[in-house]
């Protein structure tokens, strides 16, 4: 029976490449060149009675462990089923394969452990505190390994990223597929087989729960990474990505006006802070509609600026391979959007006259070739500006900056030889930090930039710096402390930069080496980040909040207030606000706000309300707060913690 349910893992495995494309090869001249994607290998023959079933590698003893309360080993993995993730995290179609694979390992409770494999494509991925960073951005819910080394990489025969190989409970190879592969024909043979393999339930493995985390950020962004000024209306609009929301704030002030989201993340279309995204990154607007690269909904949204309202314009899929997936920056030119759809290697254009969406350049071939729109290749674009009649693009997996001709794009008119050009950057694999002439000139995973008349500003994410490419030279803007700056965007005055893993905004002037942090301010509030700590009770324990409005006012009923908790990895609970509410830890626990097997731990309290005079309900005003609460679970009785918003007018 073994053999035969297992067999049907390794066909079913190697049959799932059949759908989906390589996302990219190992650093090797032989896989770098092609420019179709590989054929499919066929798939593994089922073992004979007589045939040796290949034995798991063990982990590196060296190697370091993220996101796990103690190193692995497969010895502690054995009677239960192991699924290894080979992935590297700037890699889009690794980032594709994240929630299920958070799914996965969540469904069957210790039955089945995913252990994600680290093995870095750039230099910079291979440092264990940017794994981390990737690991609590990413939301991962698994252990994960850095393959720093690429010693489990060798030892499999990975040839690209994502590959996932799995383990049987007495430590045996069974299966294998490379690229992306769909979650429920695996969900639902897991379910039969390990329903037939595993009867009892292991033993709990205490390693796998999600290691301690450290503080989260005092501040209001969470990884940001998409960035559009408005100074026609004195606003700048900022993608929260990691807090799953859109801000709307006063450039000259930084008070914030609006928050499009809940800060939970899913797709709800509704207005204000009753809507919901999923990682939103590029913006852009045309008229009153602002629109949004929803990136983890694979959707392009929209807000009505007037209204509030928030529509879906159209959605994709992981599991659709030439839709939009993973839309990344956003640009607009003659009334125009152009979508850097990364997830499918290609730029699209959305027509907001008539609705049409469709590519506009690229083969959907990952790589970097010149020429026609329909011909060239791209390699995960990321970043969009437009400058006349150029679109430039940060294409990220290539390191490099191309410039894509638009002077004809308002029509179908005929697509030039050399629509696409190469500004900087040789390859897929070539990559580092290096400035100079272009010919010569490296950049590591750019993924930001910004066109100044003549001169485009690049986001050297990996290099962790600003660069200026300027009459055919690569140089960089002392500029020091940035942390994988991502989006880049020009007000016409001066660069803003969203400094990622710094969770904060800057914004440097043309010419200048400084740069000055952009300070959101909610409104009212002096108290903003305020820390509130102490021992509360597990099992009975809460969090007081208490509002006190001004005087002749009141919370509207009919707005979407919320307190919202938050953990640094991510999850999140969204309680309804009154003017005062009991937060139970019991529930933070249940909705895995809270980890119970973490004694102290921090995590985020955000309020949203919205509050209107009495005698006039029609004037109504936007109120926010966040604050950081350290924690120590325990089991004696204690007070709850109290905590008490005061909204001045």
């Amino acid at each position: 029976m073994k053999k035969k349910v297992l067999s049907r893992v390794s066909v079913v495995l190697a049959g799932s490449i059949l759908m989906f494309f390589l996302a990219c090869g190992p650093e090797t001249a032989e896989t770098a060149a092609p420019a179709a994607a590989p054929a499919a290998p066929a798939a593994p023959a089922a073992p004979t009675e007589d045939e040796q079933v290949p034995a798991a590698v063990e982990f590196p003893p060296s190697a370091d462990w993220v996101n796990t309360g103690m190193p692995l080993s497969m010895d502690d993995l054995r009677g239960r089923f192991v699924l290894l993730d080979f992935w590297t995290y700037g890699c889009v179609n690794c980032y594709h394969m994240i929630p299920q694979l958070n799914a996965l390992h969540e469904r069957y409770d210790g039955r089945l452990v995913v252990v994600g494999v680290h093995s870095a494509k750039f230099s910079h991925e291979g440092e264990s505190e940017n794994i981390l960073e990737a690991v609590s951005r990413y939301n991962i819910r698994y252990p994960v390994l850095n393959d720093s080394e690429m010693i489990l990489w060798s030892a499999y025969g990975v040839p690209g990223w994502p590959t996932i190989v799995l383990i049987d409970p007495e430590g045996s190879i069974v299966g294998g597929t490379v690229g992306e592969w769909p979650f429920e024909p695996m969900a639902e043979l897991l379910d039969a087989v390990i329903a037939s393999e595993l009867p009892d339930d292991p033993a709990p493995l205490q390693g796998l729960r999600i290691a301690s985390q450290p503080m989260l950020p005092p501040t209001l962004l969470r990884f940001p990474d998409g960035i559009l000024p408005d100074p026609d209306n004195s606003l700048v609009y900022l993608a929260d990505t990691g807090n799953h929301r859109v801000i709307a704030a006063e450039i000259d002030t930084g008070l914030v006006r609006q928050v499009f989201g809940s800060g939970v993340p899913g797709l709800v279309d509704e207005s204000f802070a009753a809507a919901r995204f999923r990682s939103p990154r590029g913006m852009a607007r045309i008229g009153s509609t602002l629109y949004i690269a929803d990136t983890g909904n694979h959707a392009l949204r929209a807000v009505n600026l007037d209204t509030g309202e928030l529509g879906t314009l159209y959605r994709g899929a992981v599991t659709l391979p030439s839709g939009l997936r993973s839309p990344w920056g956003l640009a607009v030119h003659n009334g125009l959007l152009y979508i850097a759809n990364a997830g499918e290697h290609q730029i699209w254009r959305y027509n907001p006259e008539n609705g049409a969406l469709s590519p506009f350049a690229g083969s959907s071939a990952e790589g970097l070739v010149d020429g026609t729109r329909t011909l060239a290749e791209f390699a995960q674009p990321s970043g969009l500006s437009v400058a006349g009649d150029v679109l430039y693009v940060a294409d990220a997996e290539s390191s490099s900056i191309r410039a894509v001709s638009l002077a004809a794009s308002s029509g179908d008119g005929e697509d030039a030889v050399d629509a696409v050009q190469t500004l900087v950057g040789s390859g897929l694999f070539e990559f580092g930090d290096r400035d100079g002439p272009v010919a010569q000139a490296r950049l590591m995973h750019a993924s930001g930039v910004a066109a100044v008349g003549d001169d485009v500003y690049v986001a050297d994410t990996y290099n962790g710096k600003l660069k200026l490419l300027r009459a055919g030279e690569l140089s960089t803007v002392p500029i020091f402390g940035l942390q994988e700056p991502s989006a880049l965007a020009y007000d016409g005055n001066e660069l803003w930069l969203s400094d990622r893993n710094n969770h904060r905004v800057v914004r440097v002037r043309p010419g200048e080496a400084s740069a000055r942090p952009f300070e959101l301010r909610l409104p009212g509030g002096a108290d903003q980040g305020l820390l509130l700590a102490g021992r509360v009770d597990r099992n009975e324990g809460s969090i007081r909040v208490a509002i006190e409005l001004p005087p002749g006012y009141r919370l509207n009923a009919g707005s979407p207030n919320s307190v919202v908790a938050r953990n640094l990895g991510g999850r999140s609970f969204s309680f309804p606000l009154e003017e005062y509410i009991e937060i139970p830890i019991e529930s933070l626990i249940e909705s895995r706000v809270l980890d119970p097997d973490n004694i102290r731990q921090s995590i985020e309290l955000q309020l949203w309300l919205y509050y209107c005079r009495e005698e006039s309900p029609d004037i109504c005003l936007f109120d926010g707060a966040s604050y950081t609460v350290a924690l120590e679970l325990s089991t004696d009785p204690a007070e709850p913690l109290s905590l008490r918003r005061v909204v001045r007018l």
